[in-house]
């Protein structure tokens, strides 16, 4: 006397709906943007305006967090520098400052053309590259890349030619390259 039976599927949505809005005052309290997280339904397509205020107030967070960490690394370094009986670092550490990567994500069209605006307003291509984020090894090599750039512009014969009208290339003993 036994019957084979099938049972409805059972409906999970109370349990989903829970976790969802738990994840979504976690992701408020702690400003998290919500197309971080996984669970989040609604969040496809958005555009990148969209995206970038979903984010403010996370870069608002981490830049407070630098603000914040700021001395207190320098009171590490410090630290650090006592132990390994650098004397001289040690009481230059609080004078020191931590360059901070910008916490905001920006596309590199956008990087470039904040670059290019910078540029044309006169900022020092060394500035620039510190805004971009460069390590002060990579401005030095980036900067000596760009010199020797220039050196072997300046003593190309092509634009020599192109010059003769008006002069030329004079290179003088100290070692301006200009356009008589």
């Amino acid at each position: 006397n036994t019957t084979v039976g099938q049972w409805e599927a059972a409906k999970l949505d109370v349990f989903t709906e829970v976790i969802e809005k738990a994840v979504g005052h976690i992701a408020a309290q702690t400003r998290t943007p919500p197309h971080y997280l996984v669970a989040n339904k609604g969040l496809s397509n958005l555009s990148g305006d969209a995206l970038k205020a979903a984010e403010t107030g996370l870069v608002q967070k981490v830049r407070q967090a630098m603000e914040f960490f700021d001395p207190r690394l320098r009171d590490v370094f410090q630290l650090i520098a006592l132990q390994l009986g650098e004397d001289k670092a040690a009481s230059m550490a609080p004078l020191g400052s931590i360059e901070w990567r910008d916490p905001e994500n920006r596309s590199d069209a956008q990087t470039s053309d904040a670059a290019m605006k910078d540029r044309s307003m006169g900022y020092p291509f060394e500035y620039i590259l510190k805004k971009r984020g460069h390590s002060p090894q990579e401005r030095e090599e980036i900067m000596e890349m760009l010199r020797r750039e220039q050196r072997e512009l300046l003593h190309d014969p092509g634009l020599d030619a192109a010059l003769r009208p008006f002069g030329g290339v004079n290179v003088d003993a100290t070692g301006d390259d200009s356009a008589v």
